[in-house]
């Protein structure tokens, strides 16, 4: 009652002597216990999304159980930006303002590759918690694993081997097409990981793939894809003999390279401190 007496005297001075505080009243889908709270008309919606997350955080509210990054205000059949002026179109002469709170995963394909990494991060952090999001989580991802930041592409192939089922069929086909297309080394090395979690074991496709990727990873990736490459085709070949002749194939010619390293222009080679003679 006092706040509405002051907000009445407020907005009955002369403009500029004062700034009535604004009465929002904020609620999920299901409209159960809102969060009620005031701020000043020259505020703006990502001040308003702060407080209520503290009061969110206080009350231990699990039927808010997204981050926070995946909620977004809307005001009537309107969704509101962060950045919007709560005063703005009217609302300031609304006695309350009502405000629903909506989970939308809109963030993951926000134009700013620091957004999108951090709600990726979020949808990680979520699916960890809460294995009934897991669905979901998977769908959110489609988008994600032809990305153009490499941050993303890898984070995505990481986020979603976590929530995978055993033997996606989906998942094993992005893999597959990031171990032959994507030109970044740990996008690679992510999918080679997806590949040994979820390929069926002596997979001829897969197993043509990781070859393929062994065979050139030394001159466009480096020797972090060559590893994982060759921990894939163990995983995955299990005795296939395909896998066993390029697992070998690969050794020898890392031998070749170490050999190479170690002599001298000389002829000479250093064993253990004595020079041995070709």
């Amino acid at each position: 009652c006092f706040a509405s007496a002051r907000t009445h005297a407020c907005r009955a001075a002369s403009a500029g002597e004062c700034k009535a505080a604004m009465r929002f009243s904020v609620r999920g889908l299901s409209g159960d216990n809102p969060v009620e709270l005031e701020l000043p008309p020259d505020g703006i919606f990502a001040e308003l999304r702060a407080k209520v997350f503290d009061e969110l955080k206080e009350r231990s509210a699990s039927q808010w159980c997204f981050p926070q990054v995946f909620y977004q205000f809307v005001v009537g059949d309107k969704v509101v930006a962060d950045t919007e002026r709560l005063g703005d179109e009217g609302r300031d002469a609304e006695d309350v303002v009502g405000v629903t709170l909506v989970v939308s995963l809109s963030r993951l394909e926000d134009a700013d590759d620091e957004v999108r990494f951090t709600a990726l991060q979020a949808l990680d952090s979520l699916t960890k918690e809460d294995p009934a999001t897991n669905e979901s989580a998977l769908c959110a991802l489609g988008s994600f694993f032809g990305d153009e930041s490499a941050q993303i592409r890898r984070l995505a192939l990481k986020v979603a081997s976590e929530v995978a089922g055993e033997r996606d069929v989906h998942l094993v086909e992005v893999a597959l097409e990031r171990v032959r297309v994507d030109p970044e080394a740990l996008v690679v090395c992510a999918a080679l990981e997806a590949l040994a979690k979820f390929a069926a074991p002596g997979d001829d496709c897969v197993i043509d793939a990781i070859r393929g990727c062994l065979a050139q990873a030394a001159s466009k990736h480096g020797e972090d894809v060559t590893f994982a490459a060759v921990r894939t085709l163990g995983a995955v070949g299990r005795g296939s003999a395909k896998s066993v002749e390029a697992s070998r194939t690969r050794c020898s010619r890392c031998r070749r390279r170490t050999w190479r390293r170690m002599r001298p222009r000389n002829g000479q080679v250093s064993a253990g401190g004595s020079g041995v003679e070709h």
